[in-house]
């Protein structure tokens, strides 16, 4: 009879001591908890990454939703033409160059007279932007 096999340790049946089937038999159920275990590491992994996303996004928005917010101010500002325009030459270059921020800041003072500390003032100075004037 002709032995075709060419692994002569394993046989057909399996039941072959020392066997190659019998030994993964025999070290399957612990391959199939290594294999749970690294799909839970995975698990783990990814539910944190995205919990740490989800914590910076949410760190992002908390600090910069002002950057959306505007509030308006109104002003009963009083056009002075001697602050304006002293000579009363209506010049449109005389007129751009006045300096119409001090007109906020009067304004400001005049609505606020309590404050009287010069960073007090200061911090009611930028109650308005820079833009106001």
């Amino acid at each position: 009879m002709n032995n075709s096999n060419p692994n002569p340790s394993r046989t057909g049946s399996g039941s072959a001591p020392g066997g190659v089937l019998e030994k993964v038999q025999r070290t399957l159920p612990k391959r199939y908890r290594a294999e749970r275990r690294f799909r839970l590491y995975g698990i783990v992994a990814i539910s944190l990454g995205l919990f740490f996303l989800a914590a910076l996004f949410l760190d992002i928005v908390g600090k910069g939703y002002t950057a959306f917010v505007q509030t308006y101010v109104g002003l009963d500002i009083h056009f002075e033409e001697e602050l304006i325009d002293p000579n009363g030459t209506r010049n449109l270059e005389v007129l751009s160059a006045a300096d119409y921020a001090s007109l906020v800041k009067s304004s400001l003072r005049d609505l606020f007279p309590e404050v009287r500390d010069r960073g007090d003032k200061r911090k009611l100075y930028r109650l308005v932007s820079g833009d106001a004037s």
